[in-house]
């Protein structure tokens, strides 16, 4: 059974974190992470989020590790756009 074992941070912490979230793949693996403290097994909550078993209990074990920091999304690497930040600016603004 899958369980929280980082206890930097309480359950009540993460709720407000997962409230204030802006970042909707963030969101999700903070949703996990608090029914996971409500005791639902990784089956569970991957029943719920539509979600892989094996990906739920990697977002617990990378929570477990290190906090909220292991539930954010690693830099994908490839090329950098093409668009400077002008061109994004302008494109904001329409």
């Amino acid at each position: 059974m899958l369980r929280i074992t980082n206890q930097s941070i309480t359950r009540d912490q993460i709720f407000k974190e997962f409230r204030r979230c802006k970042d909707t793949q963030l969101k999700e693996r903070l949703h996990a992470v608090l029914l996971c403290f409500d005791g639902l097994s990784a089956p569970q909550i991957s029943a719920i989020l539509y979600r892989d078993v094996e990906t739920v209990r990697d977002w617990i074990k990378g929570f477990n590790k290190k906090g909220v920091f292991g539930l954010k999304s690693k830099t994908i690497p490839g090329r950098p756009g093409k668009m400077d930040s002008a061109k994004r600016d302008l494109l904001k603004k329409i």
